[in-house]
């Protein structure tokens, strides 16, 4: 696998996103997660580990909230290691990084968070929507 894939955040909300995925895909050897501040660990320590162990693999990094303290602590380790950085993961976004096949860039990352986007659906105006579709028909 070509692209490897460190889900970092608050709480228990990256091992949820694994799970998620490990449901989708059964062989997600190329996933990793960190929960921060829930586990008796140094987040710091673990993000620097994993990323030591994932050394010349092109790495993306998935966290929570851009503002976040765990998107700062891996916002502050770009500079110290080479990987991409996403903030604001939701699991369509996550899905559709794990089941891409081609090395992930810079450009192709930027197309698919923007298609991740339109995964965001307010459903009770797309019901309304059909509904009066619907009366239109008749």
């Amino acid at each position: 696998m070509n692209n490897y894939f460190v889900i970092a955040s608050h709480s228990t909300y990256a091992q949820g996103i694994y799970n998620c995925l490990k449901f989708f895909k059964n062989d997600i050897d190329n996933v990793f997660y960190i929960n921060a501040y829930v586990e008796d660990n140094d987040f710091v320590e673990k993000f620097d580990e994993c990323l030591n162990n994932l050394k010349d693999k092109n790495v993306i990094v998935l966290t929570d909230l851009p503002g976040g303290s765990v998107n700062q602590i891996c916002n502050s380790k770009l500079h110290d290691y080479n990987f991409h950085l996403i903030s604001g993961v939701n699991f369509p976004l996550a899905l559709e990084l794990v089941f891409q096949e081609e090395l992930l860039d810079a450009s192709i990352l930027r197309q698919i968070i923007e298609d991740s986007k339109q995964q965001i659906v307010y459903m009770n105006d797309l019901v309304s929507e059909t509904l009066t579709n619907e009366d239109d028909e008749l």
